[in-house]
């Protein structure tokens, strides 16, 4: 789904030292003209989002943007719904609660571990295919992780690795065969 945003201003000069688009849903901006009311024109390029974040917080909130770094190295963290195609890592080394208290229903599609003992709490994850590439959590470290969020599988998913995965499950009603 296109989704177009459409700005109005009652000012005779407008001028834009610096844009920024976001495309939902995708990680590329196309190139879109810009026009004023007054002929003036110019070129919002194409570009890419950061689709890889890296924690490296430790202990603290996913909303708070110095917790994360991307494979851009613009520094930042995730949008606050996710992406199909975001990737998340908690490598960091330590023992760390990172708190998940961006939107509940967070899209994804890789969750990965490498070595520190996490414990992910807060609002639900929606873990979903990238295209052919079916969601994944992976851990590949000797010490434990913990996810204790609400997980929402759009489809099936892949655990694999070489460490202890905790999945605290959520259950929305009752078990089937429950009184």
């Amino acid at each position: 789904m296109n989704r177009s945003i459409l700005l109005r201003t009652s000012c005779s000069f407008l001028s834009l030292l610096s844009v920024t688009a976001i495309a939902f849903g995708s990680s590329s901006v196309k190139a879109a003209p810009i026009v004023d009311n007054d002929g003036g024109a110019g070129t919002v390029t194409e570009g890419s989002l950061p689709t890889a974040f890296y924690w490296i917080g430790g202990a603290g909130n996913w909303s708070i943007a110095s917790n994360w770094t991307n494979e851009l190295a613009t520094g930042g963290g995730p949008l606050p719904g996710g992406g199909t195609d975001y990737s998340l890592y908690f490598n960091a080394p330590g023992a760390y609660t990172a708190t998940h208290d961006l939107d509940a229903g967070f899209v994804l599609n890789q969750l990965n571990f490498g070595g520190a003992a996490v414990t992910l709490t807060g609002n639900g994850l929606l873990f979903t295919n990238n295209g052919a590439s079916l969601p994944q959590v992976n851990q590949n470290g000797a010490s434990a992780v913990a996810i204790s969020c609400p997980m929402t599988l759009a489809t099936n998913m892949t655990l694999s690795g070489t460490g202890p995965v905790l999945i605290h499950l959520w259950q929305a009603g009752p078990v089937v065969g429950e009184q």
